[in-house]
């Protein structure tokens, strides 16, 4: 249980983290390579066999933990894009809403328990959400409407191919490597952009959008470690559906609550009426 309250807390934090970047004016794009990086190595540091890295190449979550790894760094990307062509709340939603594909998947595919509970709790997750991110319809430019649904597509890709890997390839373990695996492959894609950009004087290296990247792969690594962890707990066993909807209004709600308190957001009605379904989603779910 705490490393799913854990896990919550550091995927919270690296929302937070870009909000600190912008009152910090540190270039996301840099920090976000540099994180990749860096989570990509603490997996090197951290793991006891990271140097027999090559004797799994020939592993089945090998190839899946590249292309993992680039469709992050692709969904960051459009995550970026999205936000400054449809706005903050379009992309909040279509990020948040990704959830839908992965309950489904888990109820379809690994024949997950489902009932009267976790029904009802999934239904006040995602009006919560509707009722939190506030659509302004002056923000939504129906020109570039296929970013917020590449986005929400690509958010329930990589939630699907984490649950995937986890409970079909590494139950007996290997979740060390295929988080480095897949950090190491964000890593390199964003690099090479990063490196054309810098080429194109489109970028600027800043010794502050190291440092963020750098605090940011930290947390960033655990997010993903404690994810798995929970994954693997048998408290959660053939239940990666209820999971990731506690993650997901979980971060939902310590970002909101954070930006009322910490940088001194206002909220309103509704907002405060969806914050109050998310607490009832996760107890709903929790009573399933």
């Amino acid at each position: 249980m705490f490393e799913l309250v854990f896990c919550i807390v550091a995927c919270a934090l690296l929302v937070i983290g870009f909000k600190i970047f912008e009152k910090l004016k540190i270039d996301a794009f840099q920090a976000i390579v540099v994180n990749y990086g860096t989570a990509g190595l603490i997996g090197f540091l951290v793991e006891p066999n990271s140097t027999t890295i090559l004797n799994h190449i020939h592993q089945p979550w090998f190839l899946n933990g590249i292309i993992l790894g680039i469709v992050f760094i692709i969904n960051f990307y459009i995550m970026a894009q999205s936000t400054q062509k449809m706005g903050a709340s379009v992309t909040s939603v279509a990020s948040k809403m990704s959830l839908v594909i992965t309950v489904f998947f888990g109820i379809i595919y690994f024949h997950e328990s489902i009932d009267v509970y976790k029904i009802i709790g999934i239904l006040l997750a995602l009006a919560s959400v509707l009722f939190i991110v506030q659509i302004n319809p002056k923000e939504v430019n129906r020109k570039f409407i296929i970013l917020p649904i590449i986005l929400f597509f690509g958010g329930g890709f990589i939630d699907i191919s984490l649950n995937y890997n986890q409970v079909v390839h590494l139950k007996e373990g290997g979740s060390g490597f295929f988080s480095m695996i897949t950090f190491s492959a964000a890593f390199i894609a964003g690099f090479m952009v990063l490196i054309y950009r810098l080429i194109s004087g489109k970028e600027e290296i800043r010794f502050k959008n190291i440092i963020g990247g750098i605090i940011l792969g930290a947390i960033n690594w655990f997010s993903i470690f404690l994810l798995l962890l929970t994954l693997k707990n048998p408290l959660w066993k053939d239940n990666s559906s209820t999971v990731y909807t506690i993650v997901n209004i979980g971060i939902l709600l310590l970002v909101v609550l954070c930006g009322v308190f910490v940088f001194k957001e206002k909220l309103n009605r509704k907002q405060w009426l969806g914050i109050g379904l998310a607490v009832l989603a996760i107890l709903m779910i929790s009573l399933a």
